[in-house]
C-alpha cells in the first residue's frame, strides 16, 4: 500500500524539477548585486561604437537550475555597456562556433570575449581551440571556477590572447592554476557564488574596457553591402483618416472649415423675342 504514495512523491519531486531546469529560478540563491557605479562610469567612459564591436559569450555548465546566476552576470556585463551578449548552455555549442563565426566574417573588427562557468570553462576551451582552426583570435576568455579544466600547458588554446581564472574558497572542488592566465582565489565566496561576486564584476568591467579600447576608432560594427543606395530622408507622413474621425486630429491638420454662406438668388433670365420684320 506504501508504494503508490512513495511513487506520487518521487513524481511530484522529478515534476518540480524539470519545472526549475527550465526556468532557472534557483538564480535567486545566489543573487547578483550589479557593478559599481565607478565600474559602469569607467566603461562608459569608451565611445559606444568601440563597445559595440565586442562579443560575449556565456556559456554555463552542468548547471540546469542556474544556481550560479550567470544569467546575473550577463545582465551586470549590459549595464557596463556591453550590448553583444549571448548566453546558452552545452546544447548551444555547435551555435556558439557558427555564431562567432558569422560575425567575424561580417564584423572584421569583431572582439570575442568567452566567459564559462564551472564545466563551461571546458567546453570554452574546446570552443576557443576549434575555433583557432579557421584563424579566429579570442581577445579574453574568463573561468569561473574552472575546478574541471585540463591544466596541462600543451593543451592550452594559443589563440587566446589572455585568460583570467577565478574560482571560490576550496571545497569540494578545488581550484587550479591554469596555465598562462591571471589565477584568482575569492576566498569570502562560495561556490557558486563566484559568478556574481562583487570582486568578479570588477575585474570583467576592467577586462572588457581593455577589450573595447583594442578597437580601431570608427570601425563600422557590420560592414554595408557594396551596392547599397544611400539611405535618404524619411518624410513623415499622417495616415489618411476619414472625415468623420476629424477631431481625433491635431488641431494644426483639421482640414479648415468653411463657413456658411448665404444662398444666392436664381438670376433671372429675361425672354428674348426674336425681331420681327419689317
Amino acid at each position: 500500500m506504501s508504494v503508490r504514495p512513495r511513487s506520487n512523491v518521487i513524481g511530484g519531486c522529478l515534476l518540480a524539477l524539470g519545472l526549475a531546469a527550465s526556468s532557472g529560478c534557483l538564480s535567486c540563491l545566489n543573487p547578483v548585486a550589479g557593478p559599481r557605479a565607478d565600474c559602469i562610469e569607467l566603461c562608459h567612459t569608451l565611445p559606444r561604437p568601440e563597445r559595440n564591436h565586442v562579443y560575449i559569450f556565456f556559456m554555463n555548465g552542468l548547471d540546469p537550475v542556474n544556481c550560479c546566476n550567470l544569467t546575473g552576470v550577463r545582465d551586470s556585463v549590459q549595464k557596463l555597456g556591453f550590448i553583444k551578449t549571448y548566453y546558452g548552455q552545452s546544447c548551444h555549442y555547435y551555435w556558439f562556433a557558427s555564431e562567432i563565426r558569422r560575425l567575424k566574417h561580417d564584423d572584421p573588427d569583431a572582439r570575442f570575449v568567452l566567459v564559462g562557468s564551472q564545466w563551461g570553462a571546458n567546453l570554452m576551451c574546446t570552443l576557443a581551440r576549434d575555433l583557432s582552426c579557421g584563424g579566429i583570435p579570442i581577445d579574453l576568455a574568463v573561468f569561473l571556477d574552472g575546478s574541471m579544466l585540463d591544466c596541462k600547458p600543451e593543451h592550452r588554446p594559443d589563440n587566446i590572447e589572455r585568460i583570467v581564472h577565478l574560482w571560490s574558497r576550496p571545497g569540494l572542488l578545488k581550484g587550479k592554476d591554469y596555465p598562462g592566465a591571471e589565477n584568482i582565489c575569492i576566498e569570502d565566496a562560495n561556490f557558486f557564488g563566484c559568478g556574481g561576486h562583487p570582486e568578479t564584476l570588477e575585474r570583467l568591467a576592467l577586462e572588457l574596457s581593455v577589450v573595447a579600447a583594442s578597437v580601431p576608432m570608427g570601425a563600422p560594427a557590420v560592414p554595408p553591402p557594396q551596392d547599397a543606395p544611400a539611405p535618404g530622408p524619411v518624410e513623415e507622413k499622417m495616415p489618411l483618416v476619414s472625415k468623420e474621425w476629424d477631431f481625433l486630429q491635431p488641431r494644426s491638420n483639421r482640414p479648415a472649415v468653411m463657413a456658411p454662406t448665404a444662398a444666392k438668388p436664381p438670376e433671372q433670365v429675361s425672354e428674348q423675342r426674336p425681331a420681327q420684320p419689317r
